[in-house]
């Protein structure tokens, strides 16, 4: 005999899943996934992303690298300090502007960034290979960019 459980859902019709609940399960298992992956190469979660903005060449400005990553410059500076302790980034007194710190990677930074996007490029395939074919592939990666537009700016009016 079923459970009540089975039953209601059973008779019950299939109702859509809400966007903001599916993103925010997205969101989740993706950040959880790629914690395991990172984990390999001693990258926490949220690093990743920092590293992926960084340039060896050219520092950064520590607040455009916080509106790139649409977080606060204080969480920027955190970050940093984590990843300068570890010897993968520098700060330097920007040339232009004394009061600014610009931030770049060191030559480990670059090795460490250039194994975060080999993970990174991993997933997607790994992630890409679940959707049909090609065109199914890029209808959903430009909705999410899309909606990820969407979501950056209004979080830049609420800060």
């Amino acid at each position: 005999m079923p459970t009540p459980s089975k039953v209601h859902r059973q008779t019950m019709p299939q109702e859509e899943p809400a966007l903001v609940a599916v993103l925010l399960s997205l969101s989740r298992s993706c950040r959880q996934l790629m914690q395991i992956k990172l984990v390999e190469i001693d990258v926490m979660v949220g690093q990743d992303q920092f590293l992926d903005v960084l340039t060896a060449e050219r520092g950064i400005p520590v607040s455009l690298l916080a509106q790139r990553l649409n977080v606060r410059p204080s969480t920027t500076s955190k970050m940093a300090d984590r990843l300068v302790a570890q010897g993968w980034v520098l700060r330097e007194v920007d040339d232009e502007d004394g009061r600014r710190t610009r931030l770049r990677l060191t030559p480990v930074g670059l090795e460490v960034q250039t194994e975060v996007r080999r993970i990174w490029e991993q997933t997607d395939a790994e992630l890409a290979s679940a959707l049909a074919g090609a065109s199914e592939q890029a209808s959903v990666t430009t909705i999410l960019a899309q909606m990820s537009a969407a979501l950056d700016g209004r979080l830049q009016r609420l800060r």
